[in-house]
């Protein structure tokens, strides 16, 4: 009889266990994604990519290079040069760079840059003028121009 009422125990333990493992289980199934590690790999990504469909990267770390201007009120990543000249800032992002010494802003503004940051579709900068936003920069340096790559390289055309 002892031995029947353990047979019959370990059966419900067993019946609750599968059970409770199966309502686990089922709920780690949703769809949902899972959150961006900022610790992760940048997403390579050209800045048009970046206007066009900006939810696609929306949260993520990604890297892209493109025009910077840097001053109050306006430090941005423009697709082109003339993007800024021609004040089209929809064809920018807006830069939310740490407080950094003047010397490190004036070697970077009004050169090519590349940048590793988060990137905000829903923030769009200063007077929301901007296609979003570049957050939490880990990353930012001058993008060499053609002739320095192909000095770097002893000369070979890239």
């Amino acid at each position: 009889m002892l031995g029947r009422l353990n047979m019959v125990g370990r059966r419900r333990w067993l019946r609750g266990t599968l059970a409770l493992w199966c309502a686990v289980l089922s709920g780690c199934a949703e769809s949902e994604p899972l959150p961006v590690v900022h610790g992760s790999e940048p997403v390579d990504v050209s800045l048009i990519q970046l206007i066009a469909t900006p939810l696609d990267f929306d949260g993520r770390l990604v890297r892209v290079i493109g025009y910077c201007h840097l001053e109050f009120e306006g430090d941005a990543l423009y697709v082109h040069q003339q993007d800024f000249e021609r004040a089209i800032s929809k064809n920018g992002v807006w830069l939310d760079l740490p407080a950094s010494p003047t010397a490190d802003r004036d070697t970077l503004s009004d050169e090519y840059v590349l940048v590793e940051a988060i990137f905000s579709a829903k923030d769009h900068g200063h007077l929301g003028s901007f296609s979003g936003t570049l957050t939490e920069v880990q990353r930012i340096h001058r993008w060499p121009d053609r002739e320095e790559m192909q000095a770097a390289t002893g000369g070979v055309k890239q």
